[in-house]
């Protein structure tokens, strides 16, 4: 039931993806995949239950892209790792229950703004992209479409006027998805994380959603279930990349 659950919420948002230009969104036989324009795990993945016939369909549906399957642990590993998936990453998914009280309130010289300019789109864009290790257009062609064509939100913390946090909020059924949690380096532990992450929670509650779920690094874990997030399961990340691409 969880997992048909959040695989519609990642549906209802990427789903809006497929009309824009480079993007391309496969569903069938419980698998949701989405196809990006540039080669960044988070725009090129598979989400379900890793059939044989699955397998080949998002196969043949990325052709020689490289992609990433998100896979709970099970059987379906191993069927994974026989069609050429290699191990990634291991991560738990954390929900956090939006009925309980919002977090503390950050330094008041630190704003927080929703960009609504090109200029401060950038701004956003050039902290996501320092902080992630990501080229400047290839971070911009994976997020900004899903503010300008799923309707996702951007948050971005700023300092004396200099931008040095981010984070990106996107709404499904009942679900609020927080991606793109980031803070400039000499700037952390120094509450812009905890401003972007309340304004994400803030305007989840107000938009009548029951839960927030997000997906942590291992440094970030910590700092979440300090702020009342849970696992509620853990997931495997395979990559797979076609031979074309290894020689």
């Amino acid at each position: 039931m969880h997992d048909a659950r959040i695989q519609q919420d990642i549906a209802h948002t990427w789903n809006a993806m497929a009309g824009l230009p480079g993007w391309a969104v496969l569903e069938a036989d419980g698998l949701f995949a989405c196809k990006g324009p540039v080669l960044q795990p988070i725009v090129n993945f598979a989400w379900g239950e890793p059939t044989r016939d699955n397998v080949e369909k998002a196969k043949a549906f990325f052709g020689r892209h490289s992609f990433n399957w998100f896979t709970c642990p099970g059987p379906g590993e191993a069927q994974l790792a026989q069609e050429g998936f290699a191990v990634s990453d291991t991560f738990p998914e954390l929900v956090l229950d939006l009925s309980g009280a919002p977090g503390p309130d950050p330094l008041p010289e630190i704003e927080v703004v929703v960009p609504r300019s090109a200029r401060a789109e950038i701004q956003w864009v050039e902290v996501l992209a320092e902080n992630f290790g990501l080229g400047f257009q290839d971070a911009a062609q994976s997020f900004l479409p899903l503010v300008h064509g799923a309707g996702s939100t951007l948050f971005l913390a700023r300092w004396k006027g200099e931008p040095v946090a981010t984070a990106m909020l996107s709404l499904g059924g009942r679900s609020a998805g927080i991606y793109a949690v980031s803070t400039r380096e000499r700037f952390r532990r120094a509450g812009f994380g905890q401003a972007v992450m309340n304004a994400c929670l803030e305007t989840a509650r107000q938009r009548g959603q029951a839960y927030a779920t997000l997906y942590p690094s291992t440094m970030g874990r910590p700092w979440y279930e300090k702020m009342g997030f849970r696992p509620v399961r853990f997931l495997t990340e395979f990559v797979f990349k076609p031979r074309s691409l290894e020689e």
